[in-house]
């Protein structure tokens, strides 16, 4: 996997750790679109794509344009490659202390 700025640090680390074809959860972030028929259509795209790849798309974010899904492990770089696309990052829980 390329170290560009597709992806980000942690899920670089769980993809190099991860066995091939084992889901990963992500997060992915797309280019900011100024019109929301814009948004929901790269969404849609990107989802497509997703599906396509055998990975599940998991929600639809509305207040920035980004979509939460799993996808195999060995398909998250043509996932990167979509135009659409700003950035992956890996979806970990998160707690307060």
């Amino acid at each position: 996997y390329p170290t560009d700025s597709k992806y980000e640090q942690k899920l670089l680390e769980k993809i190099e750790d991860s066995k091939d074809g084992e889901e990963i959860p992500v997060i992915i972030l797309l280019k900011e679109r100024s019109k929301p028929s814009e948004k929901i259509r790269s969404q849609s795209v990107v989802a497509t794509a997703v599906e396509s790849k055998g990975g599940k798309v998991k929600y639809r974010y509305s207040l920035i344009n980004a979509i939460a899904a799993k996808l195999p492990v060995n398909k998250i770089s043509e996932i990167a490659q979509l135009e659409d696309v700003e950035k992956i990052y890996y979806d970990e829980r998160l707690s307060l202390p």
